[in-house]
């Protein structure tokens, strides 16, 4: 009775019943997709990435320093621009000889490509760009192009070999 006549003098109202605890949280579900990306910011798993453009690209390696992904590049038609970002991540690219959209008509020939990226201390691997089974055959095609516009032949050897394995 003095508690309610104090709480009524100043204007408080009086507490009703007191509040109940909390309840337990559910367990959370398991989500495949969460624990996948979870590895891969763990580094348990690689991380591959398609980029064209120079912006594409180095918006990949900065997405991949960040969460410090173990990342590859797929692609890249304008990798020779970005050769010394992708030398300086340690970041391999597979790209491929046929220039597709977004290939600049004035910039290097996309056979050119692995050997800029070489030279600047990278790892390139020279690829058909096909997923389809049979594309395999063009690889010898491709890195006999990229031989031709500037990586010597051992570096083409090792484009499909070793560096594609890697990337």
């Amino acid at each position: 009775a003095a508690r309610k006549a104090l709480r009524a003098r100043l204007g408080l109202k009086d507490p009703e019943k007191p509040p109940k605890a909390p309840k337990r949280p559910q367990e959370p579900k398991e989500d495949p997709s969460k624990e996948l990306l979870l590895a891969a910011t763990r580094g348990e798993i690689g991380v591959r990435f398609e980029a064209h453009a120079v912006e594409d690209l180095r918006a990949a390696l900065a997405l991949a320093a960040e969460f410090r992904l173990k990342a590859s590049v797929e692609g890249g038609i304008e990798a020779a621009r970005a050769a010394a970002a992708l030398s300086k991540a340690k970041v391999p690219l597979a790209c491929w000889p046929a220039a597709g959209p977004g290939a600049e008509a004035d910039g290097p020939p996309a056979e050119s490509i692995p050997g800029a990226v070489v030279a600047a201390g990278g790892r390139a691997a020279v690829a058909t760009g096909d997923g389809k089974p049979m594309a395999v055959r063009h690889l010898v095609l491709a890195a006999a192009l990229a031989a031709g516009q500037g990586l010597d032949r051992a570096a083409a050897l090792r484009a499909v070999t070793l560096d594609a394995a890697a990337a």
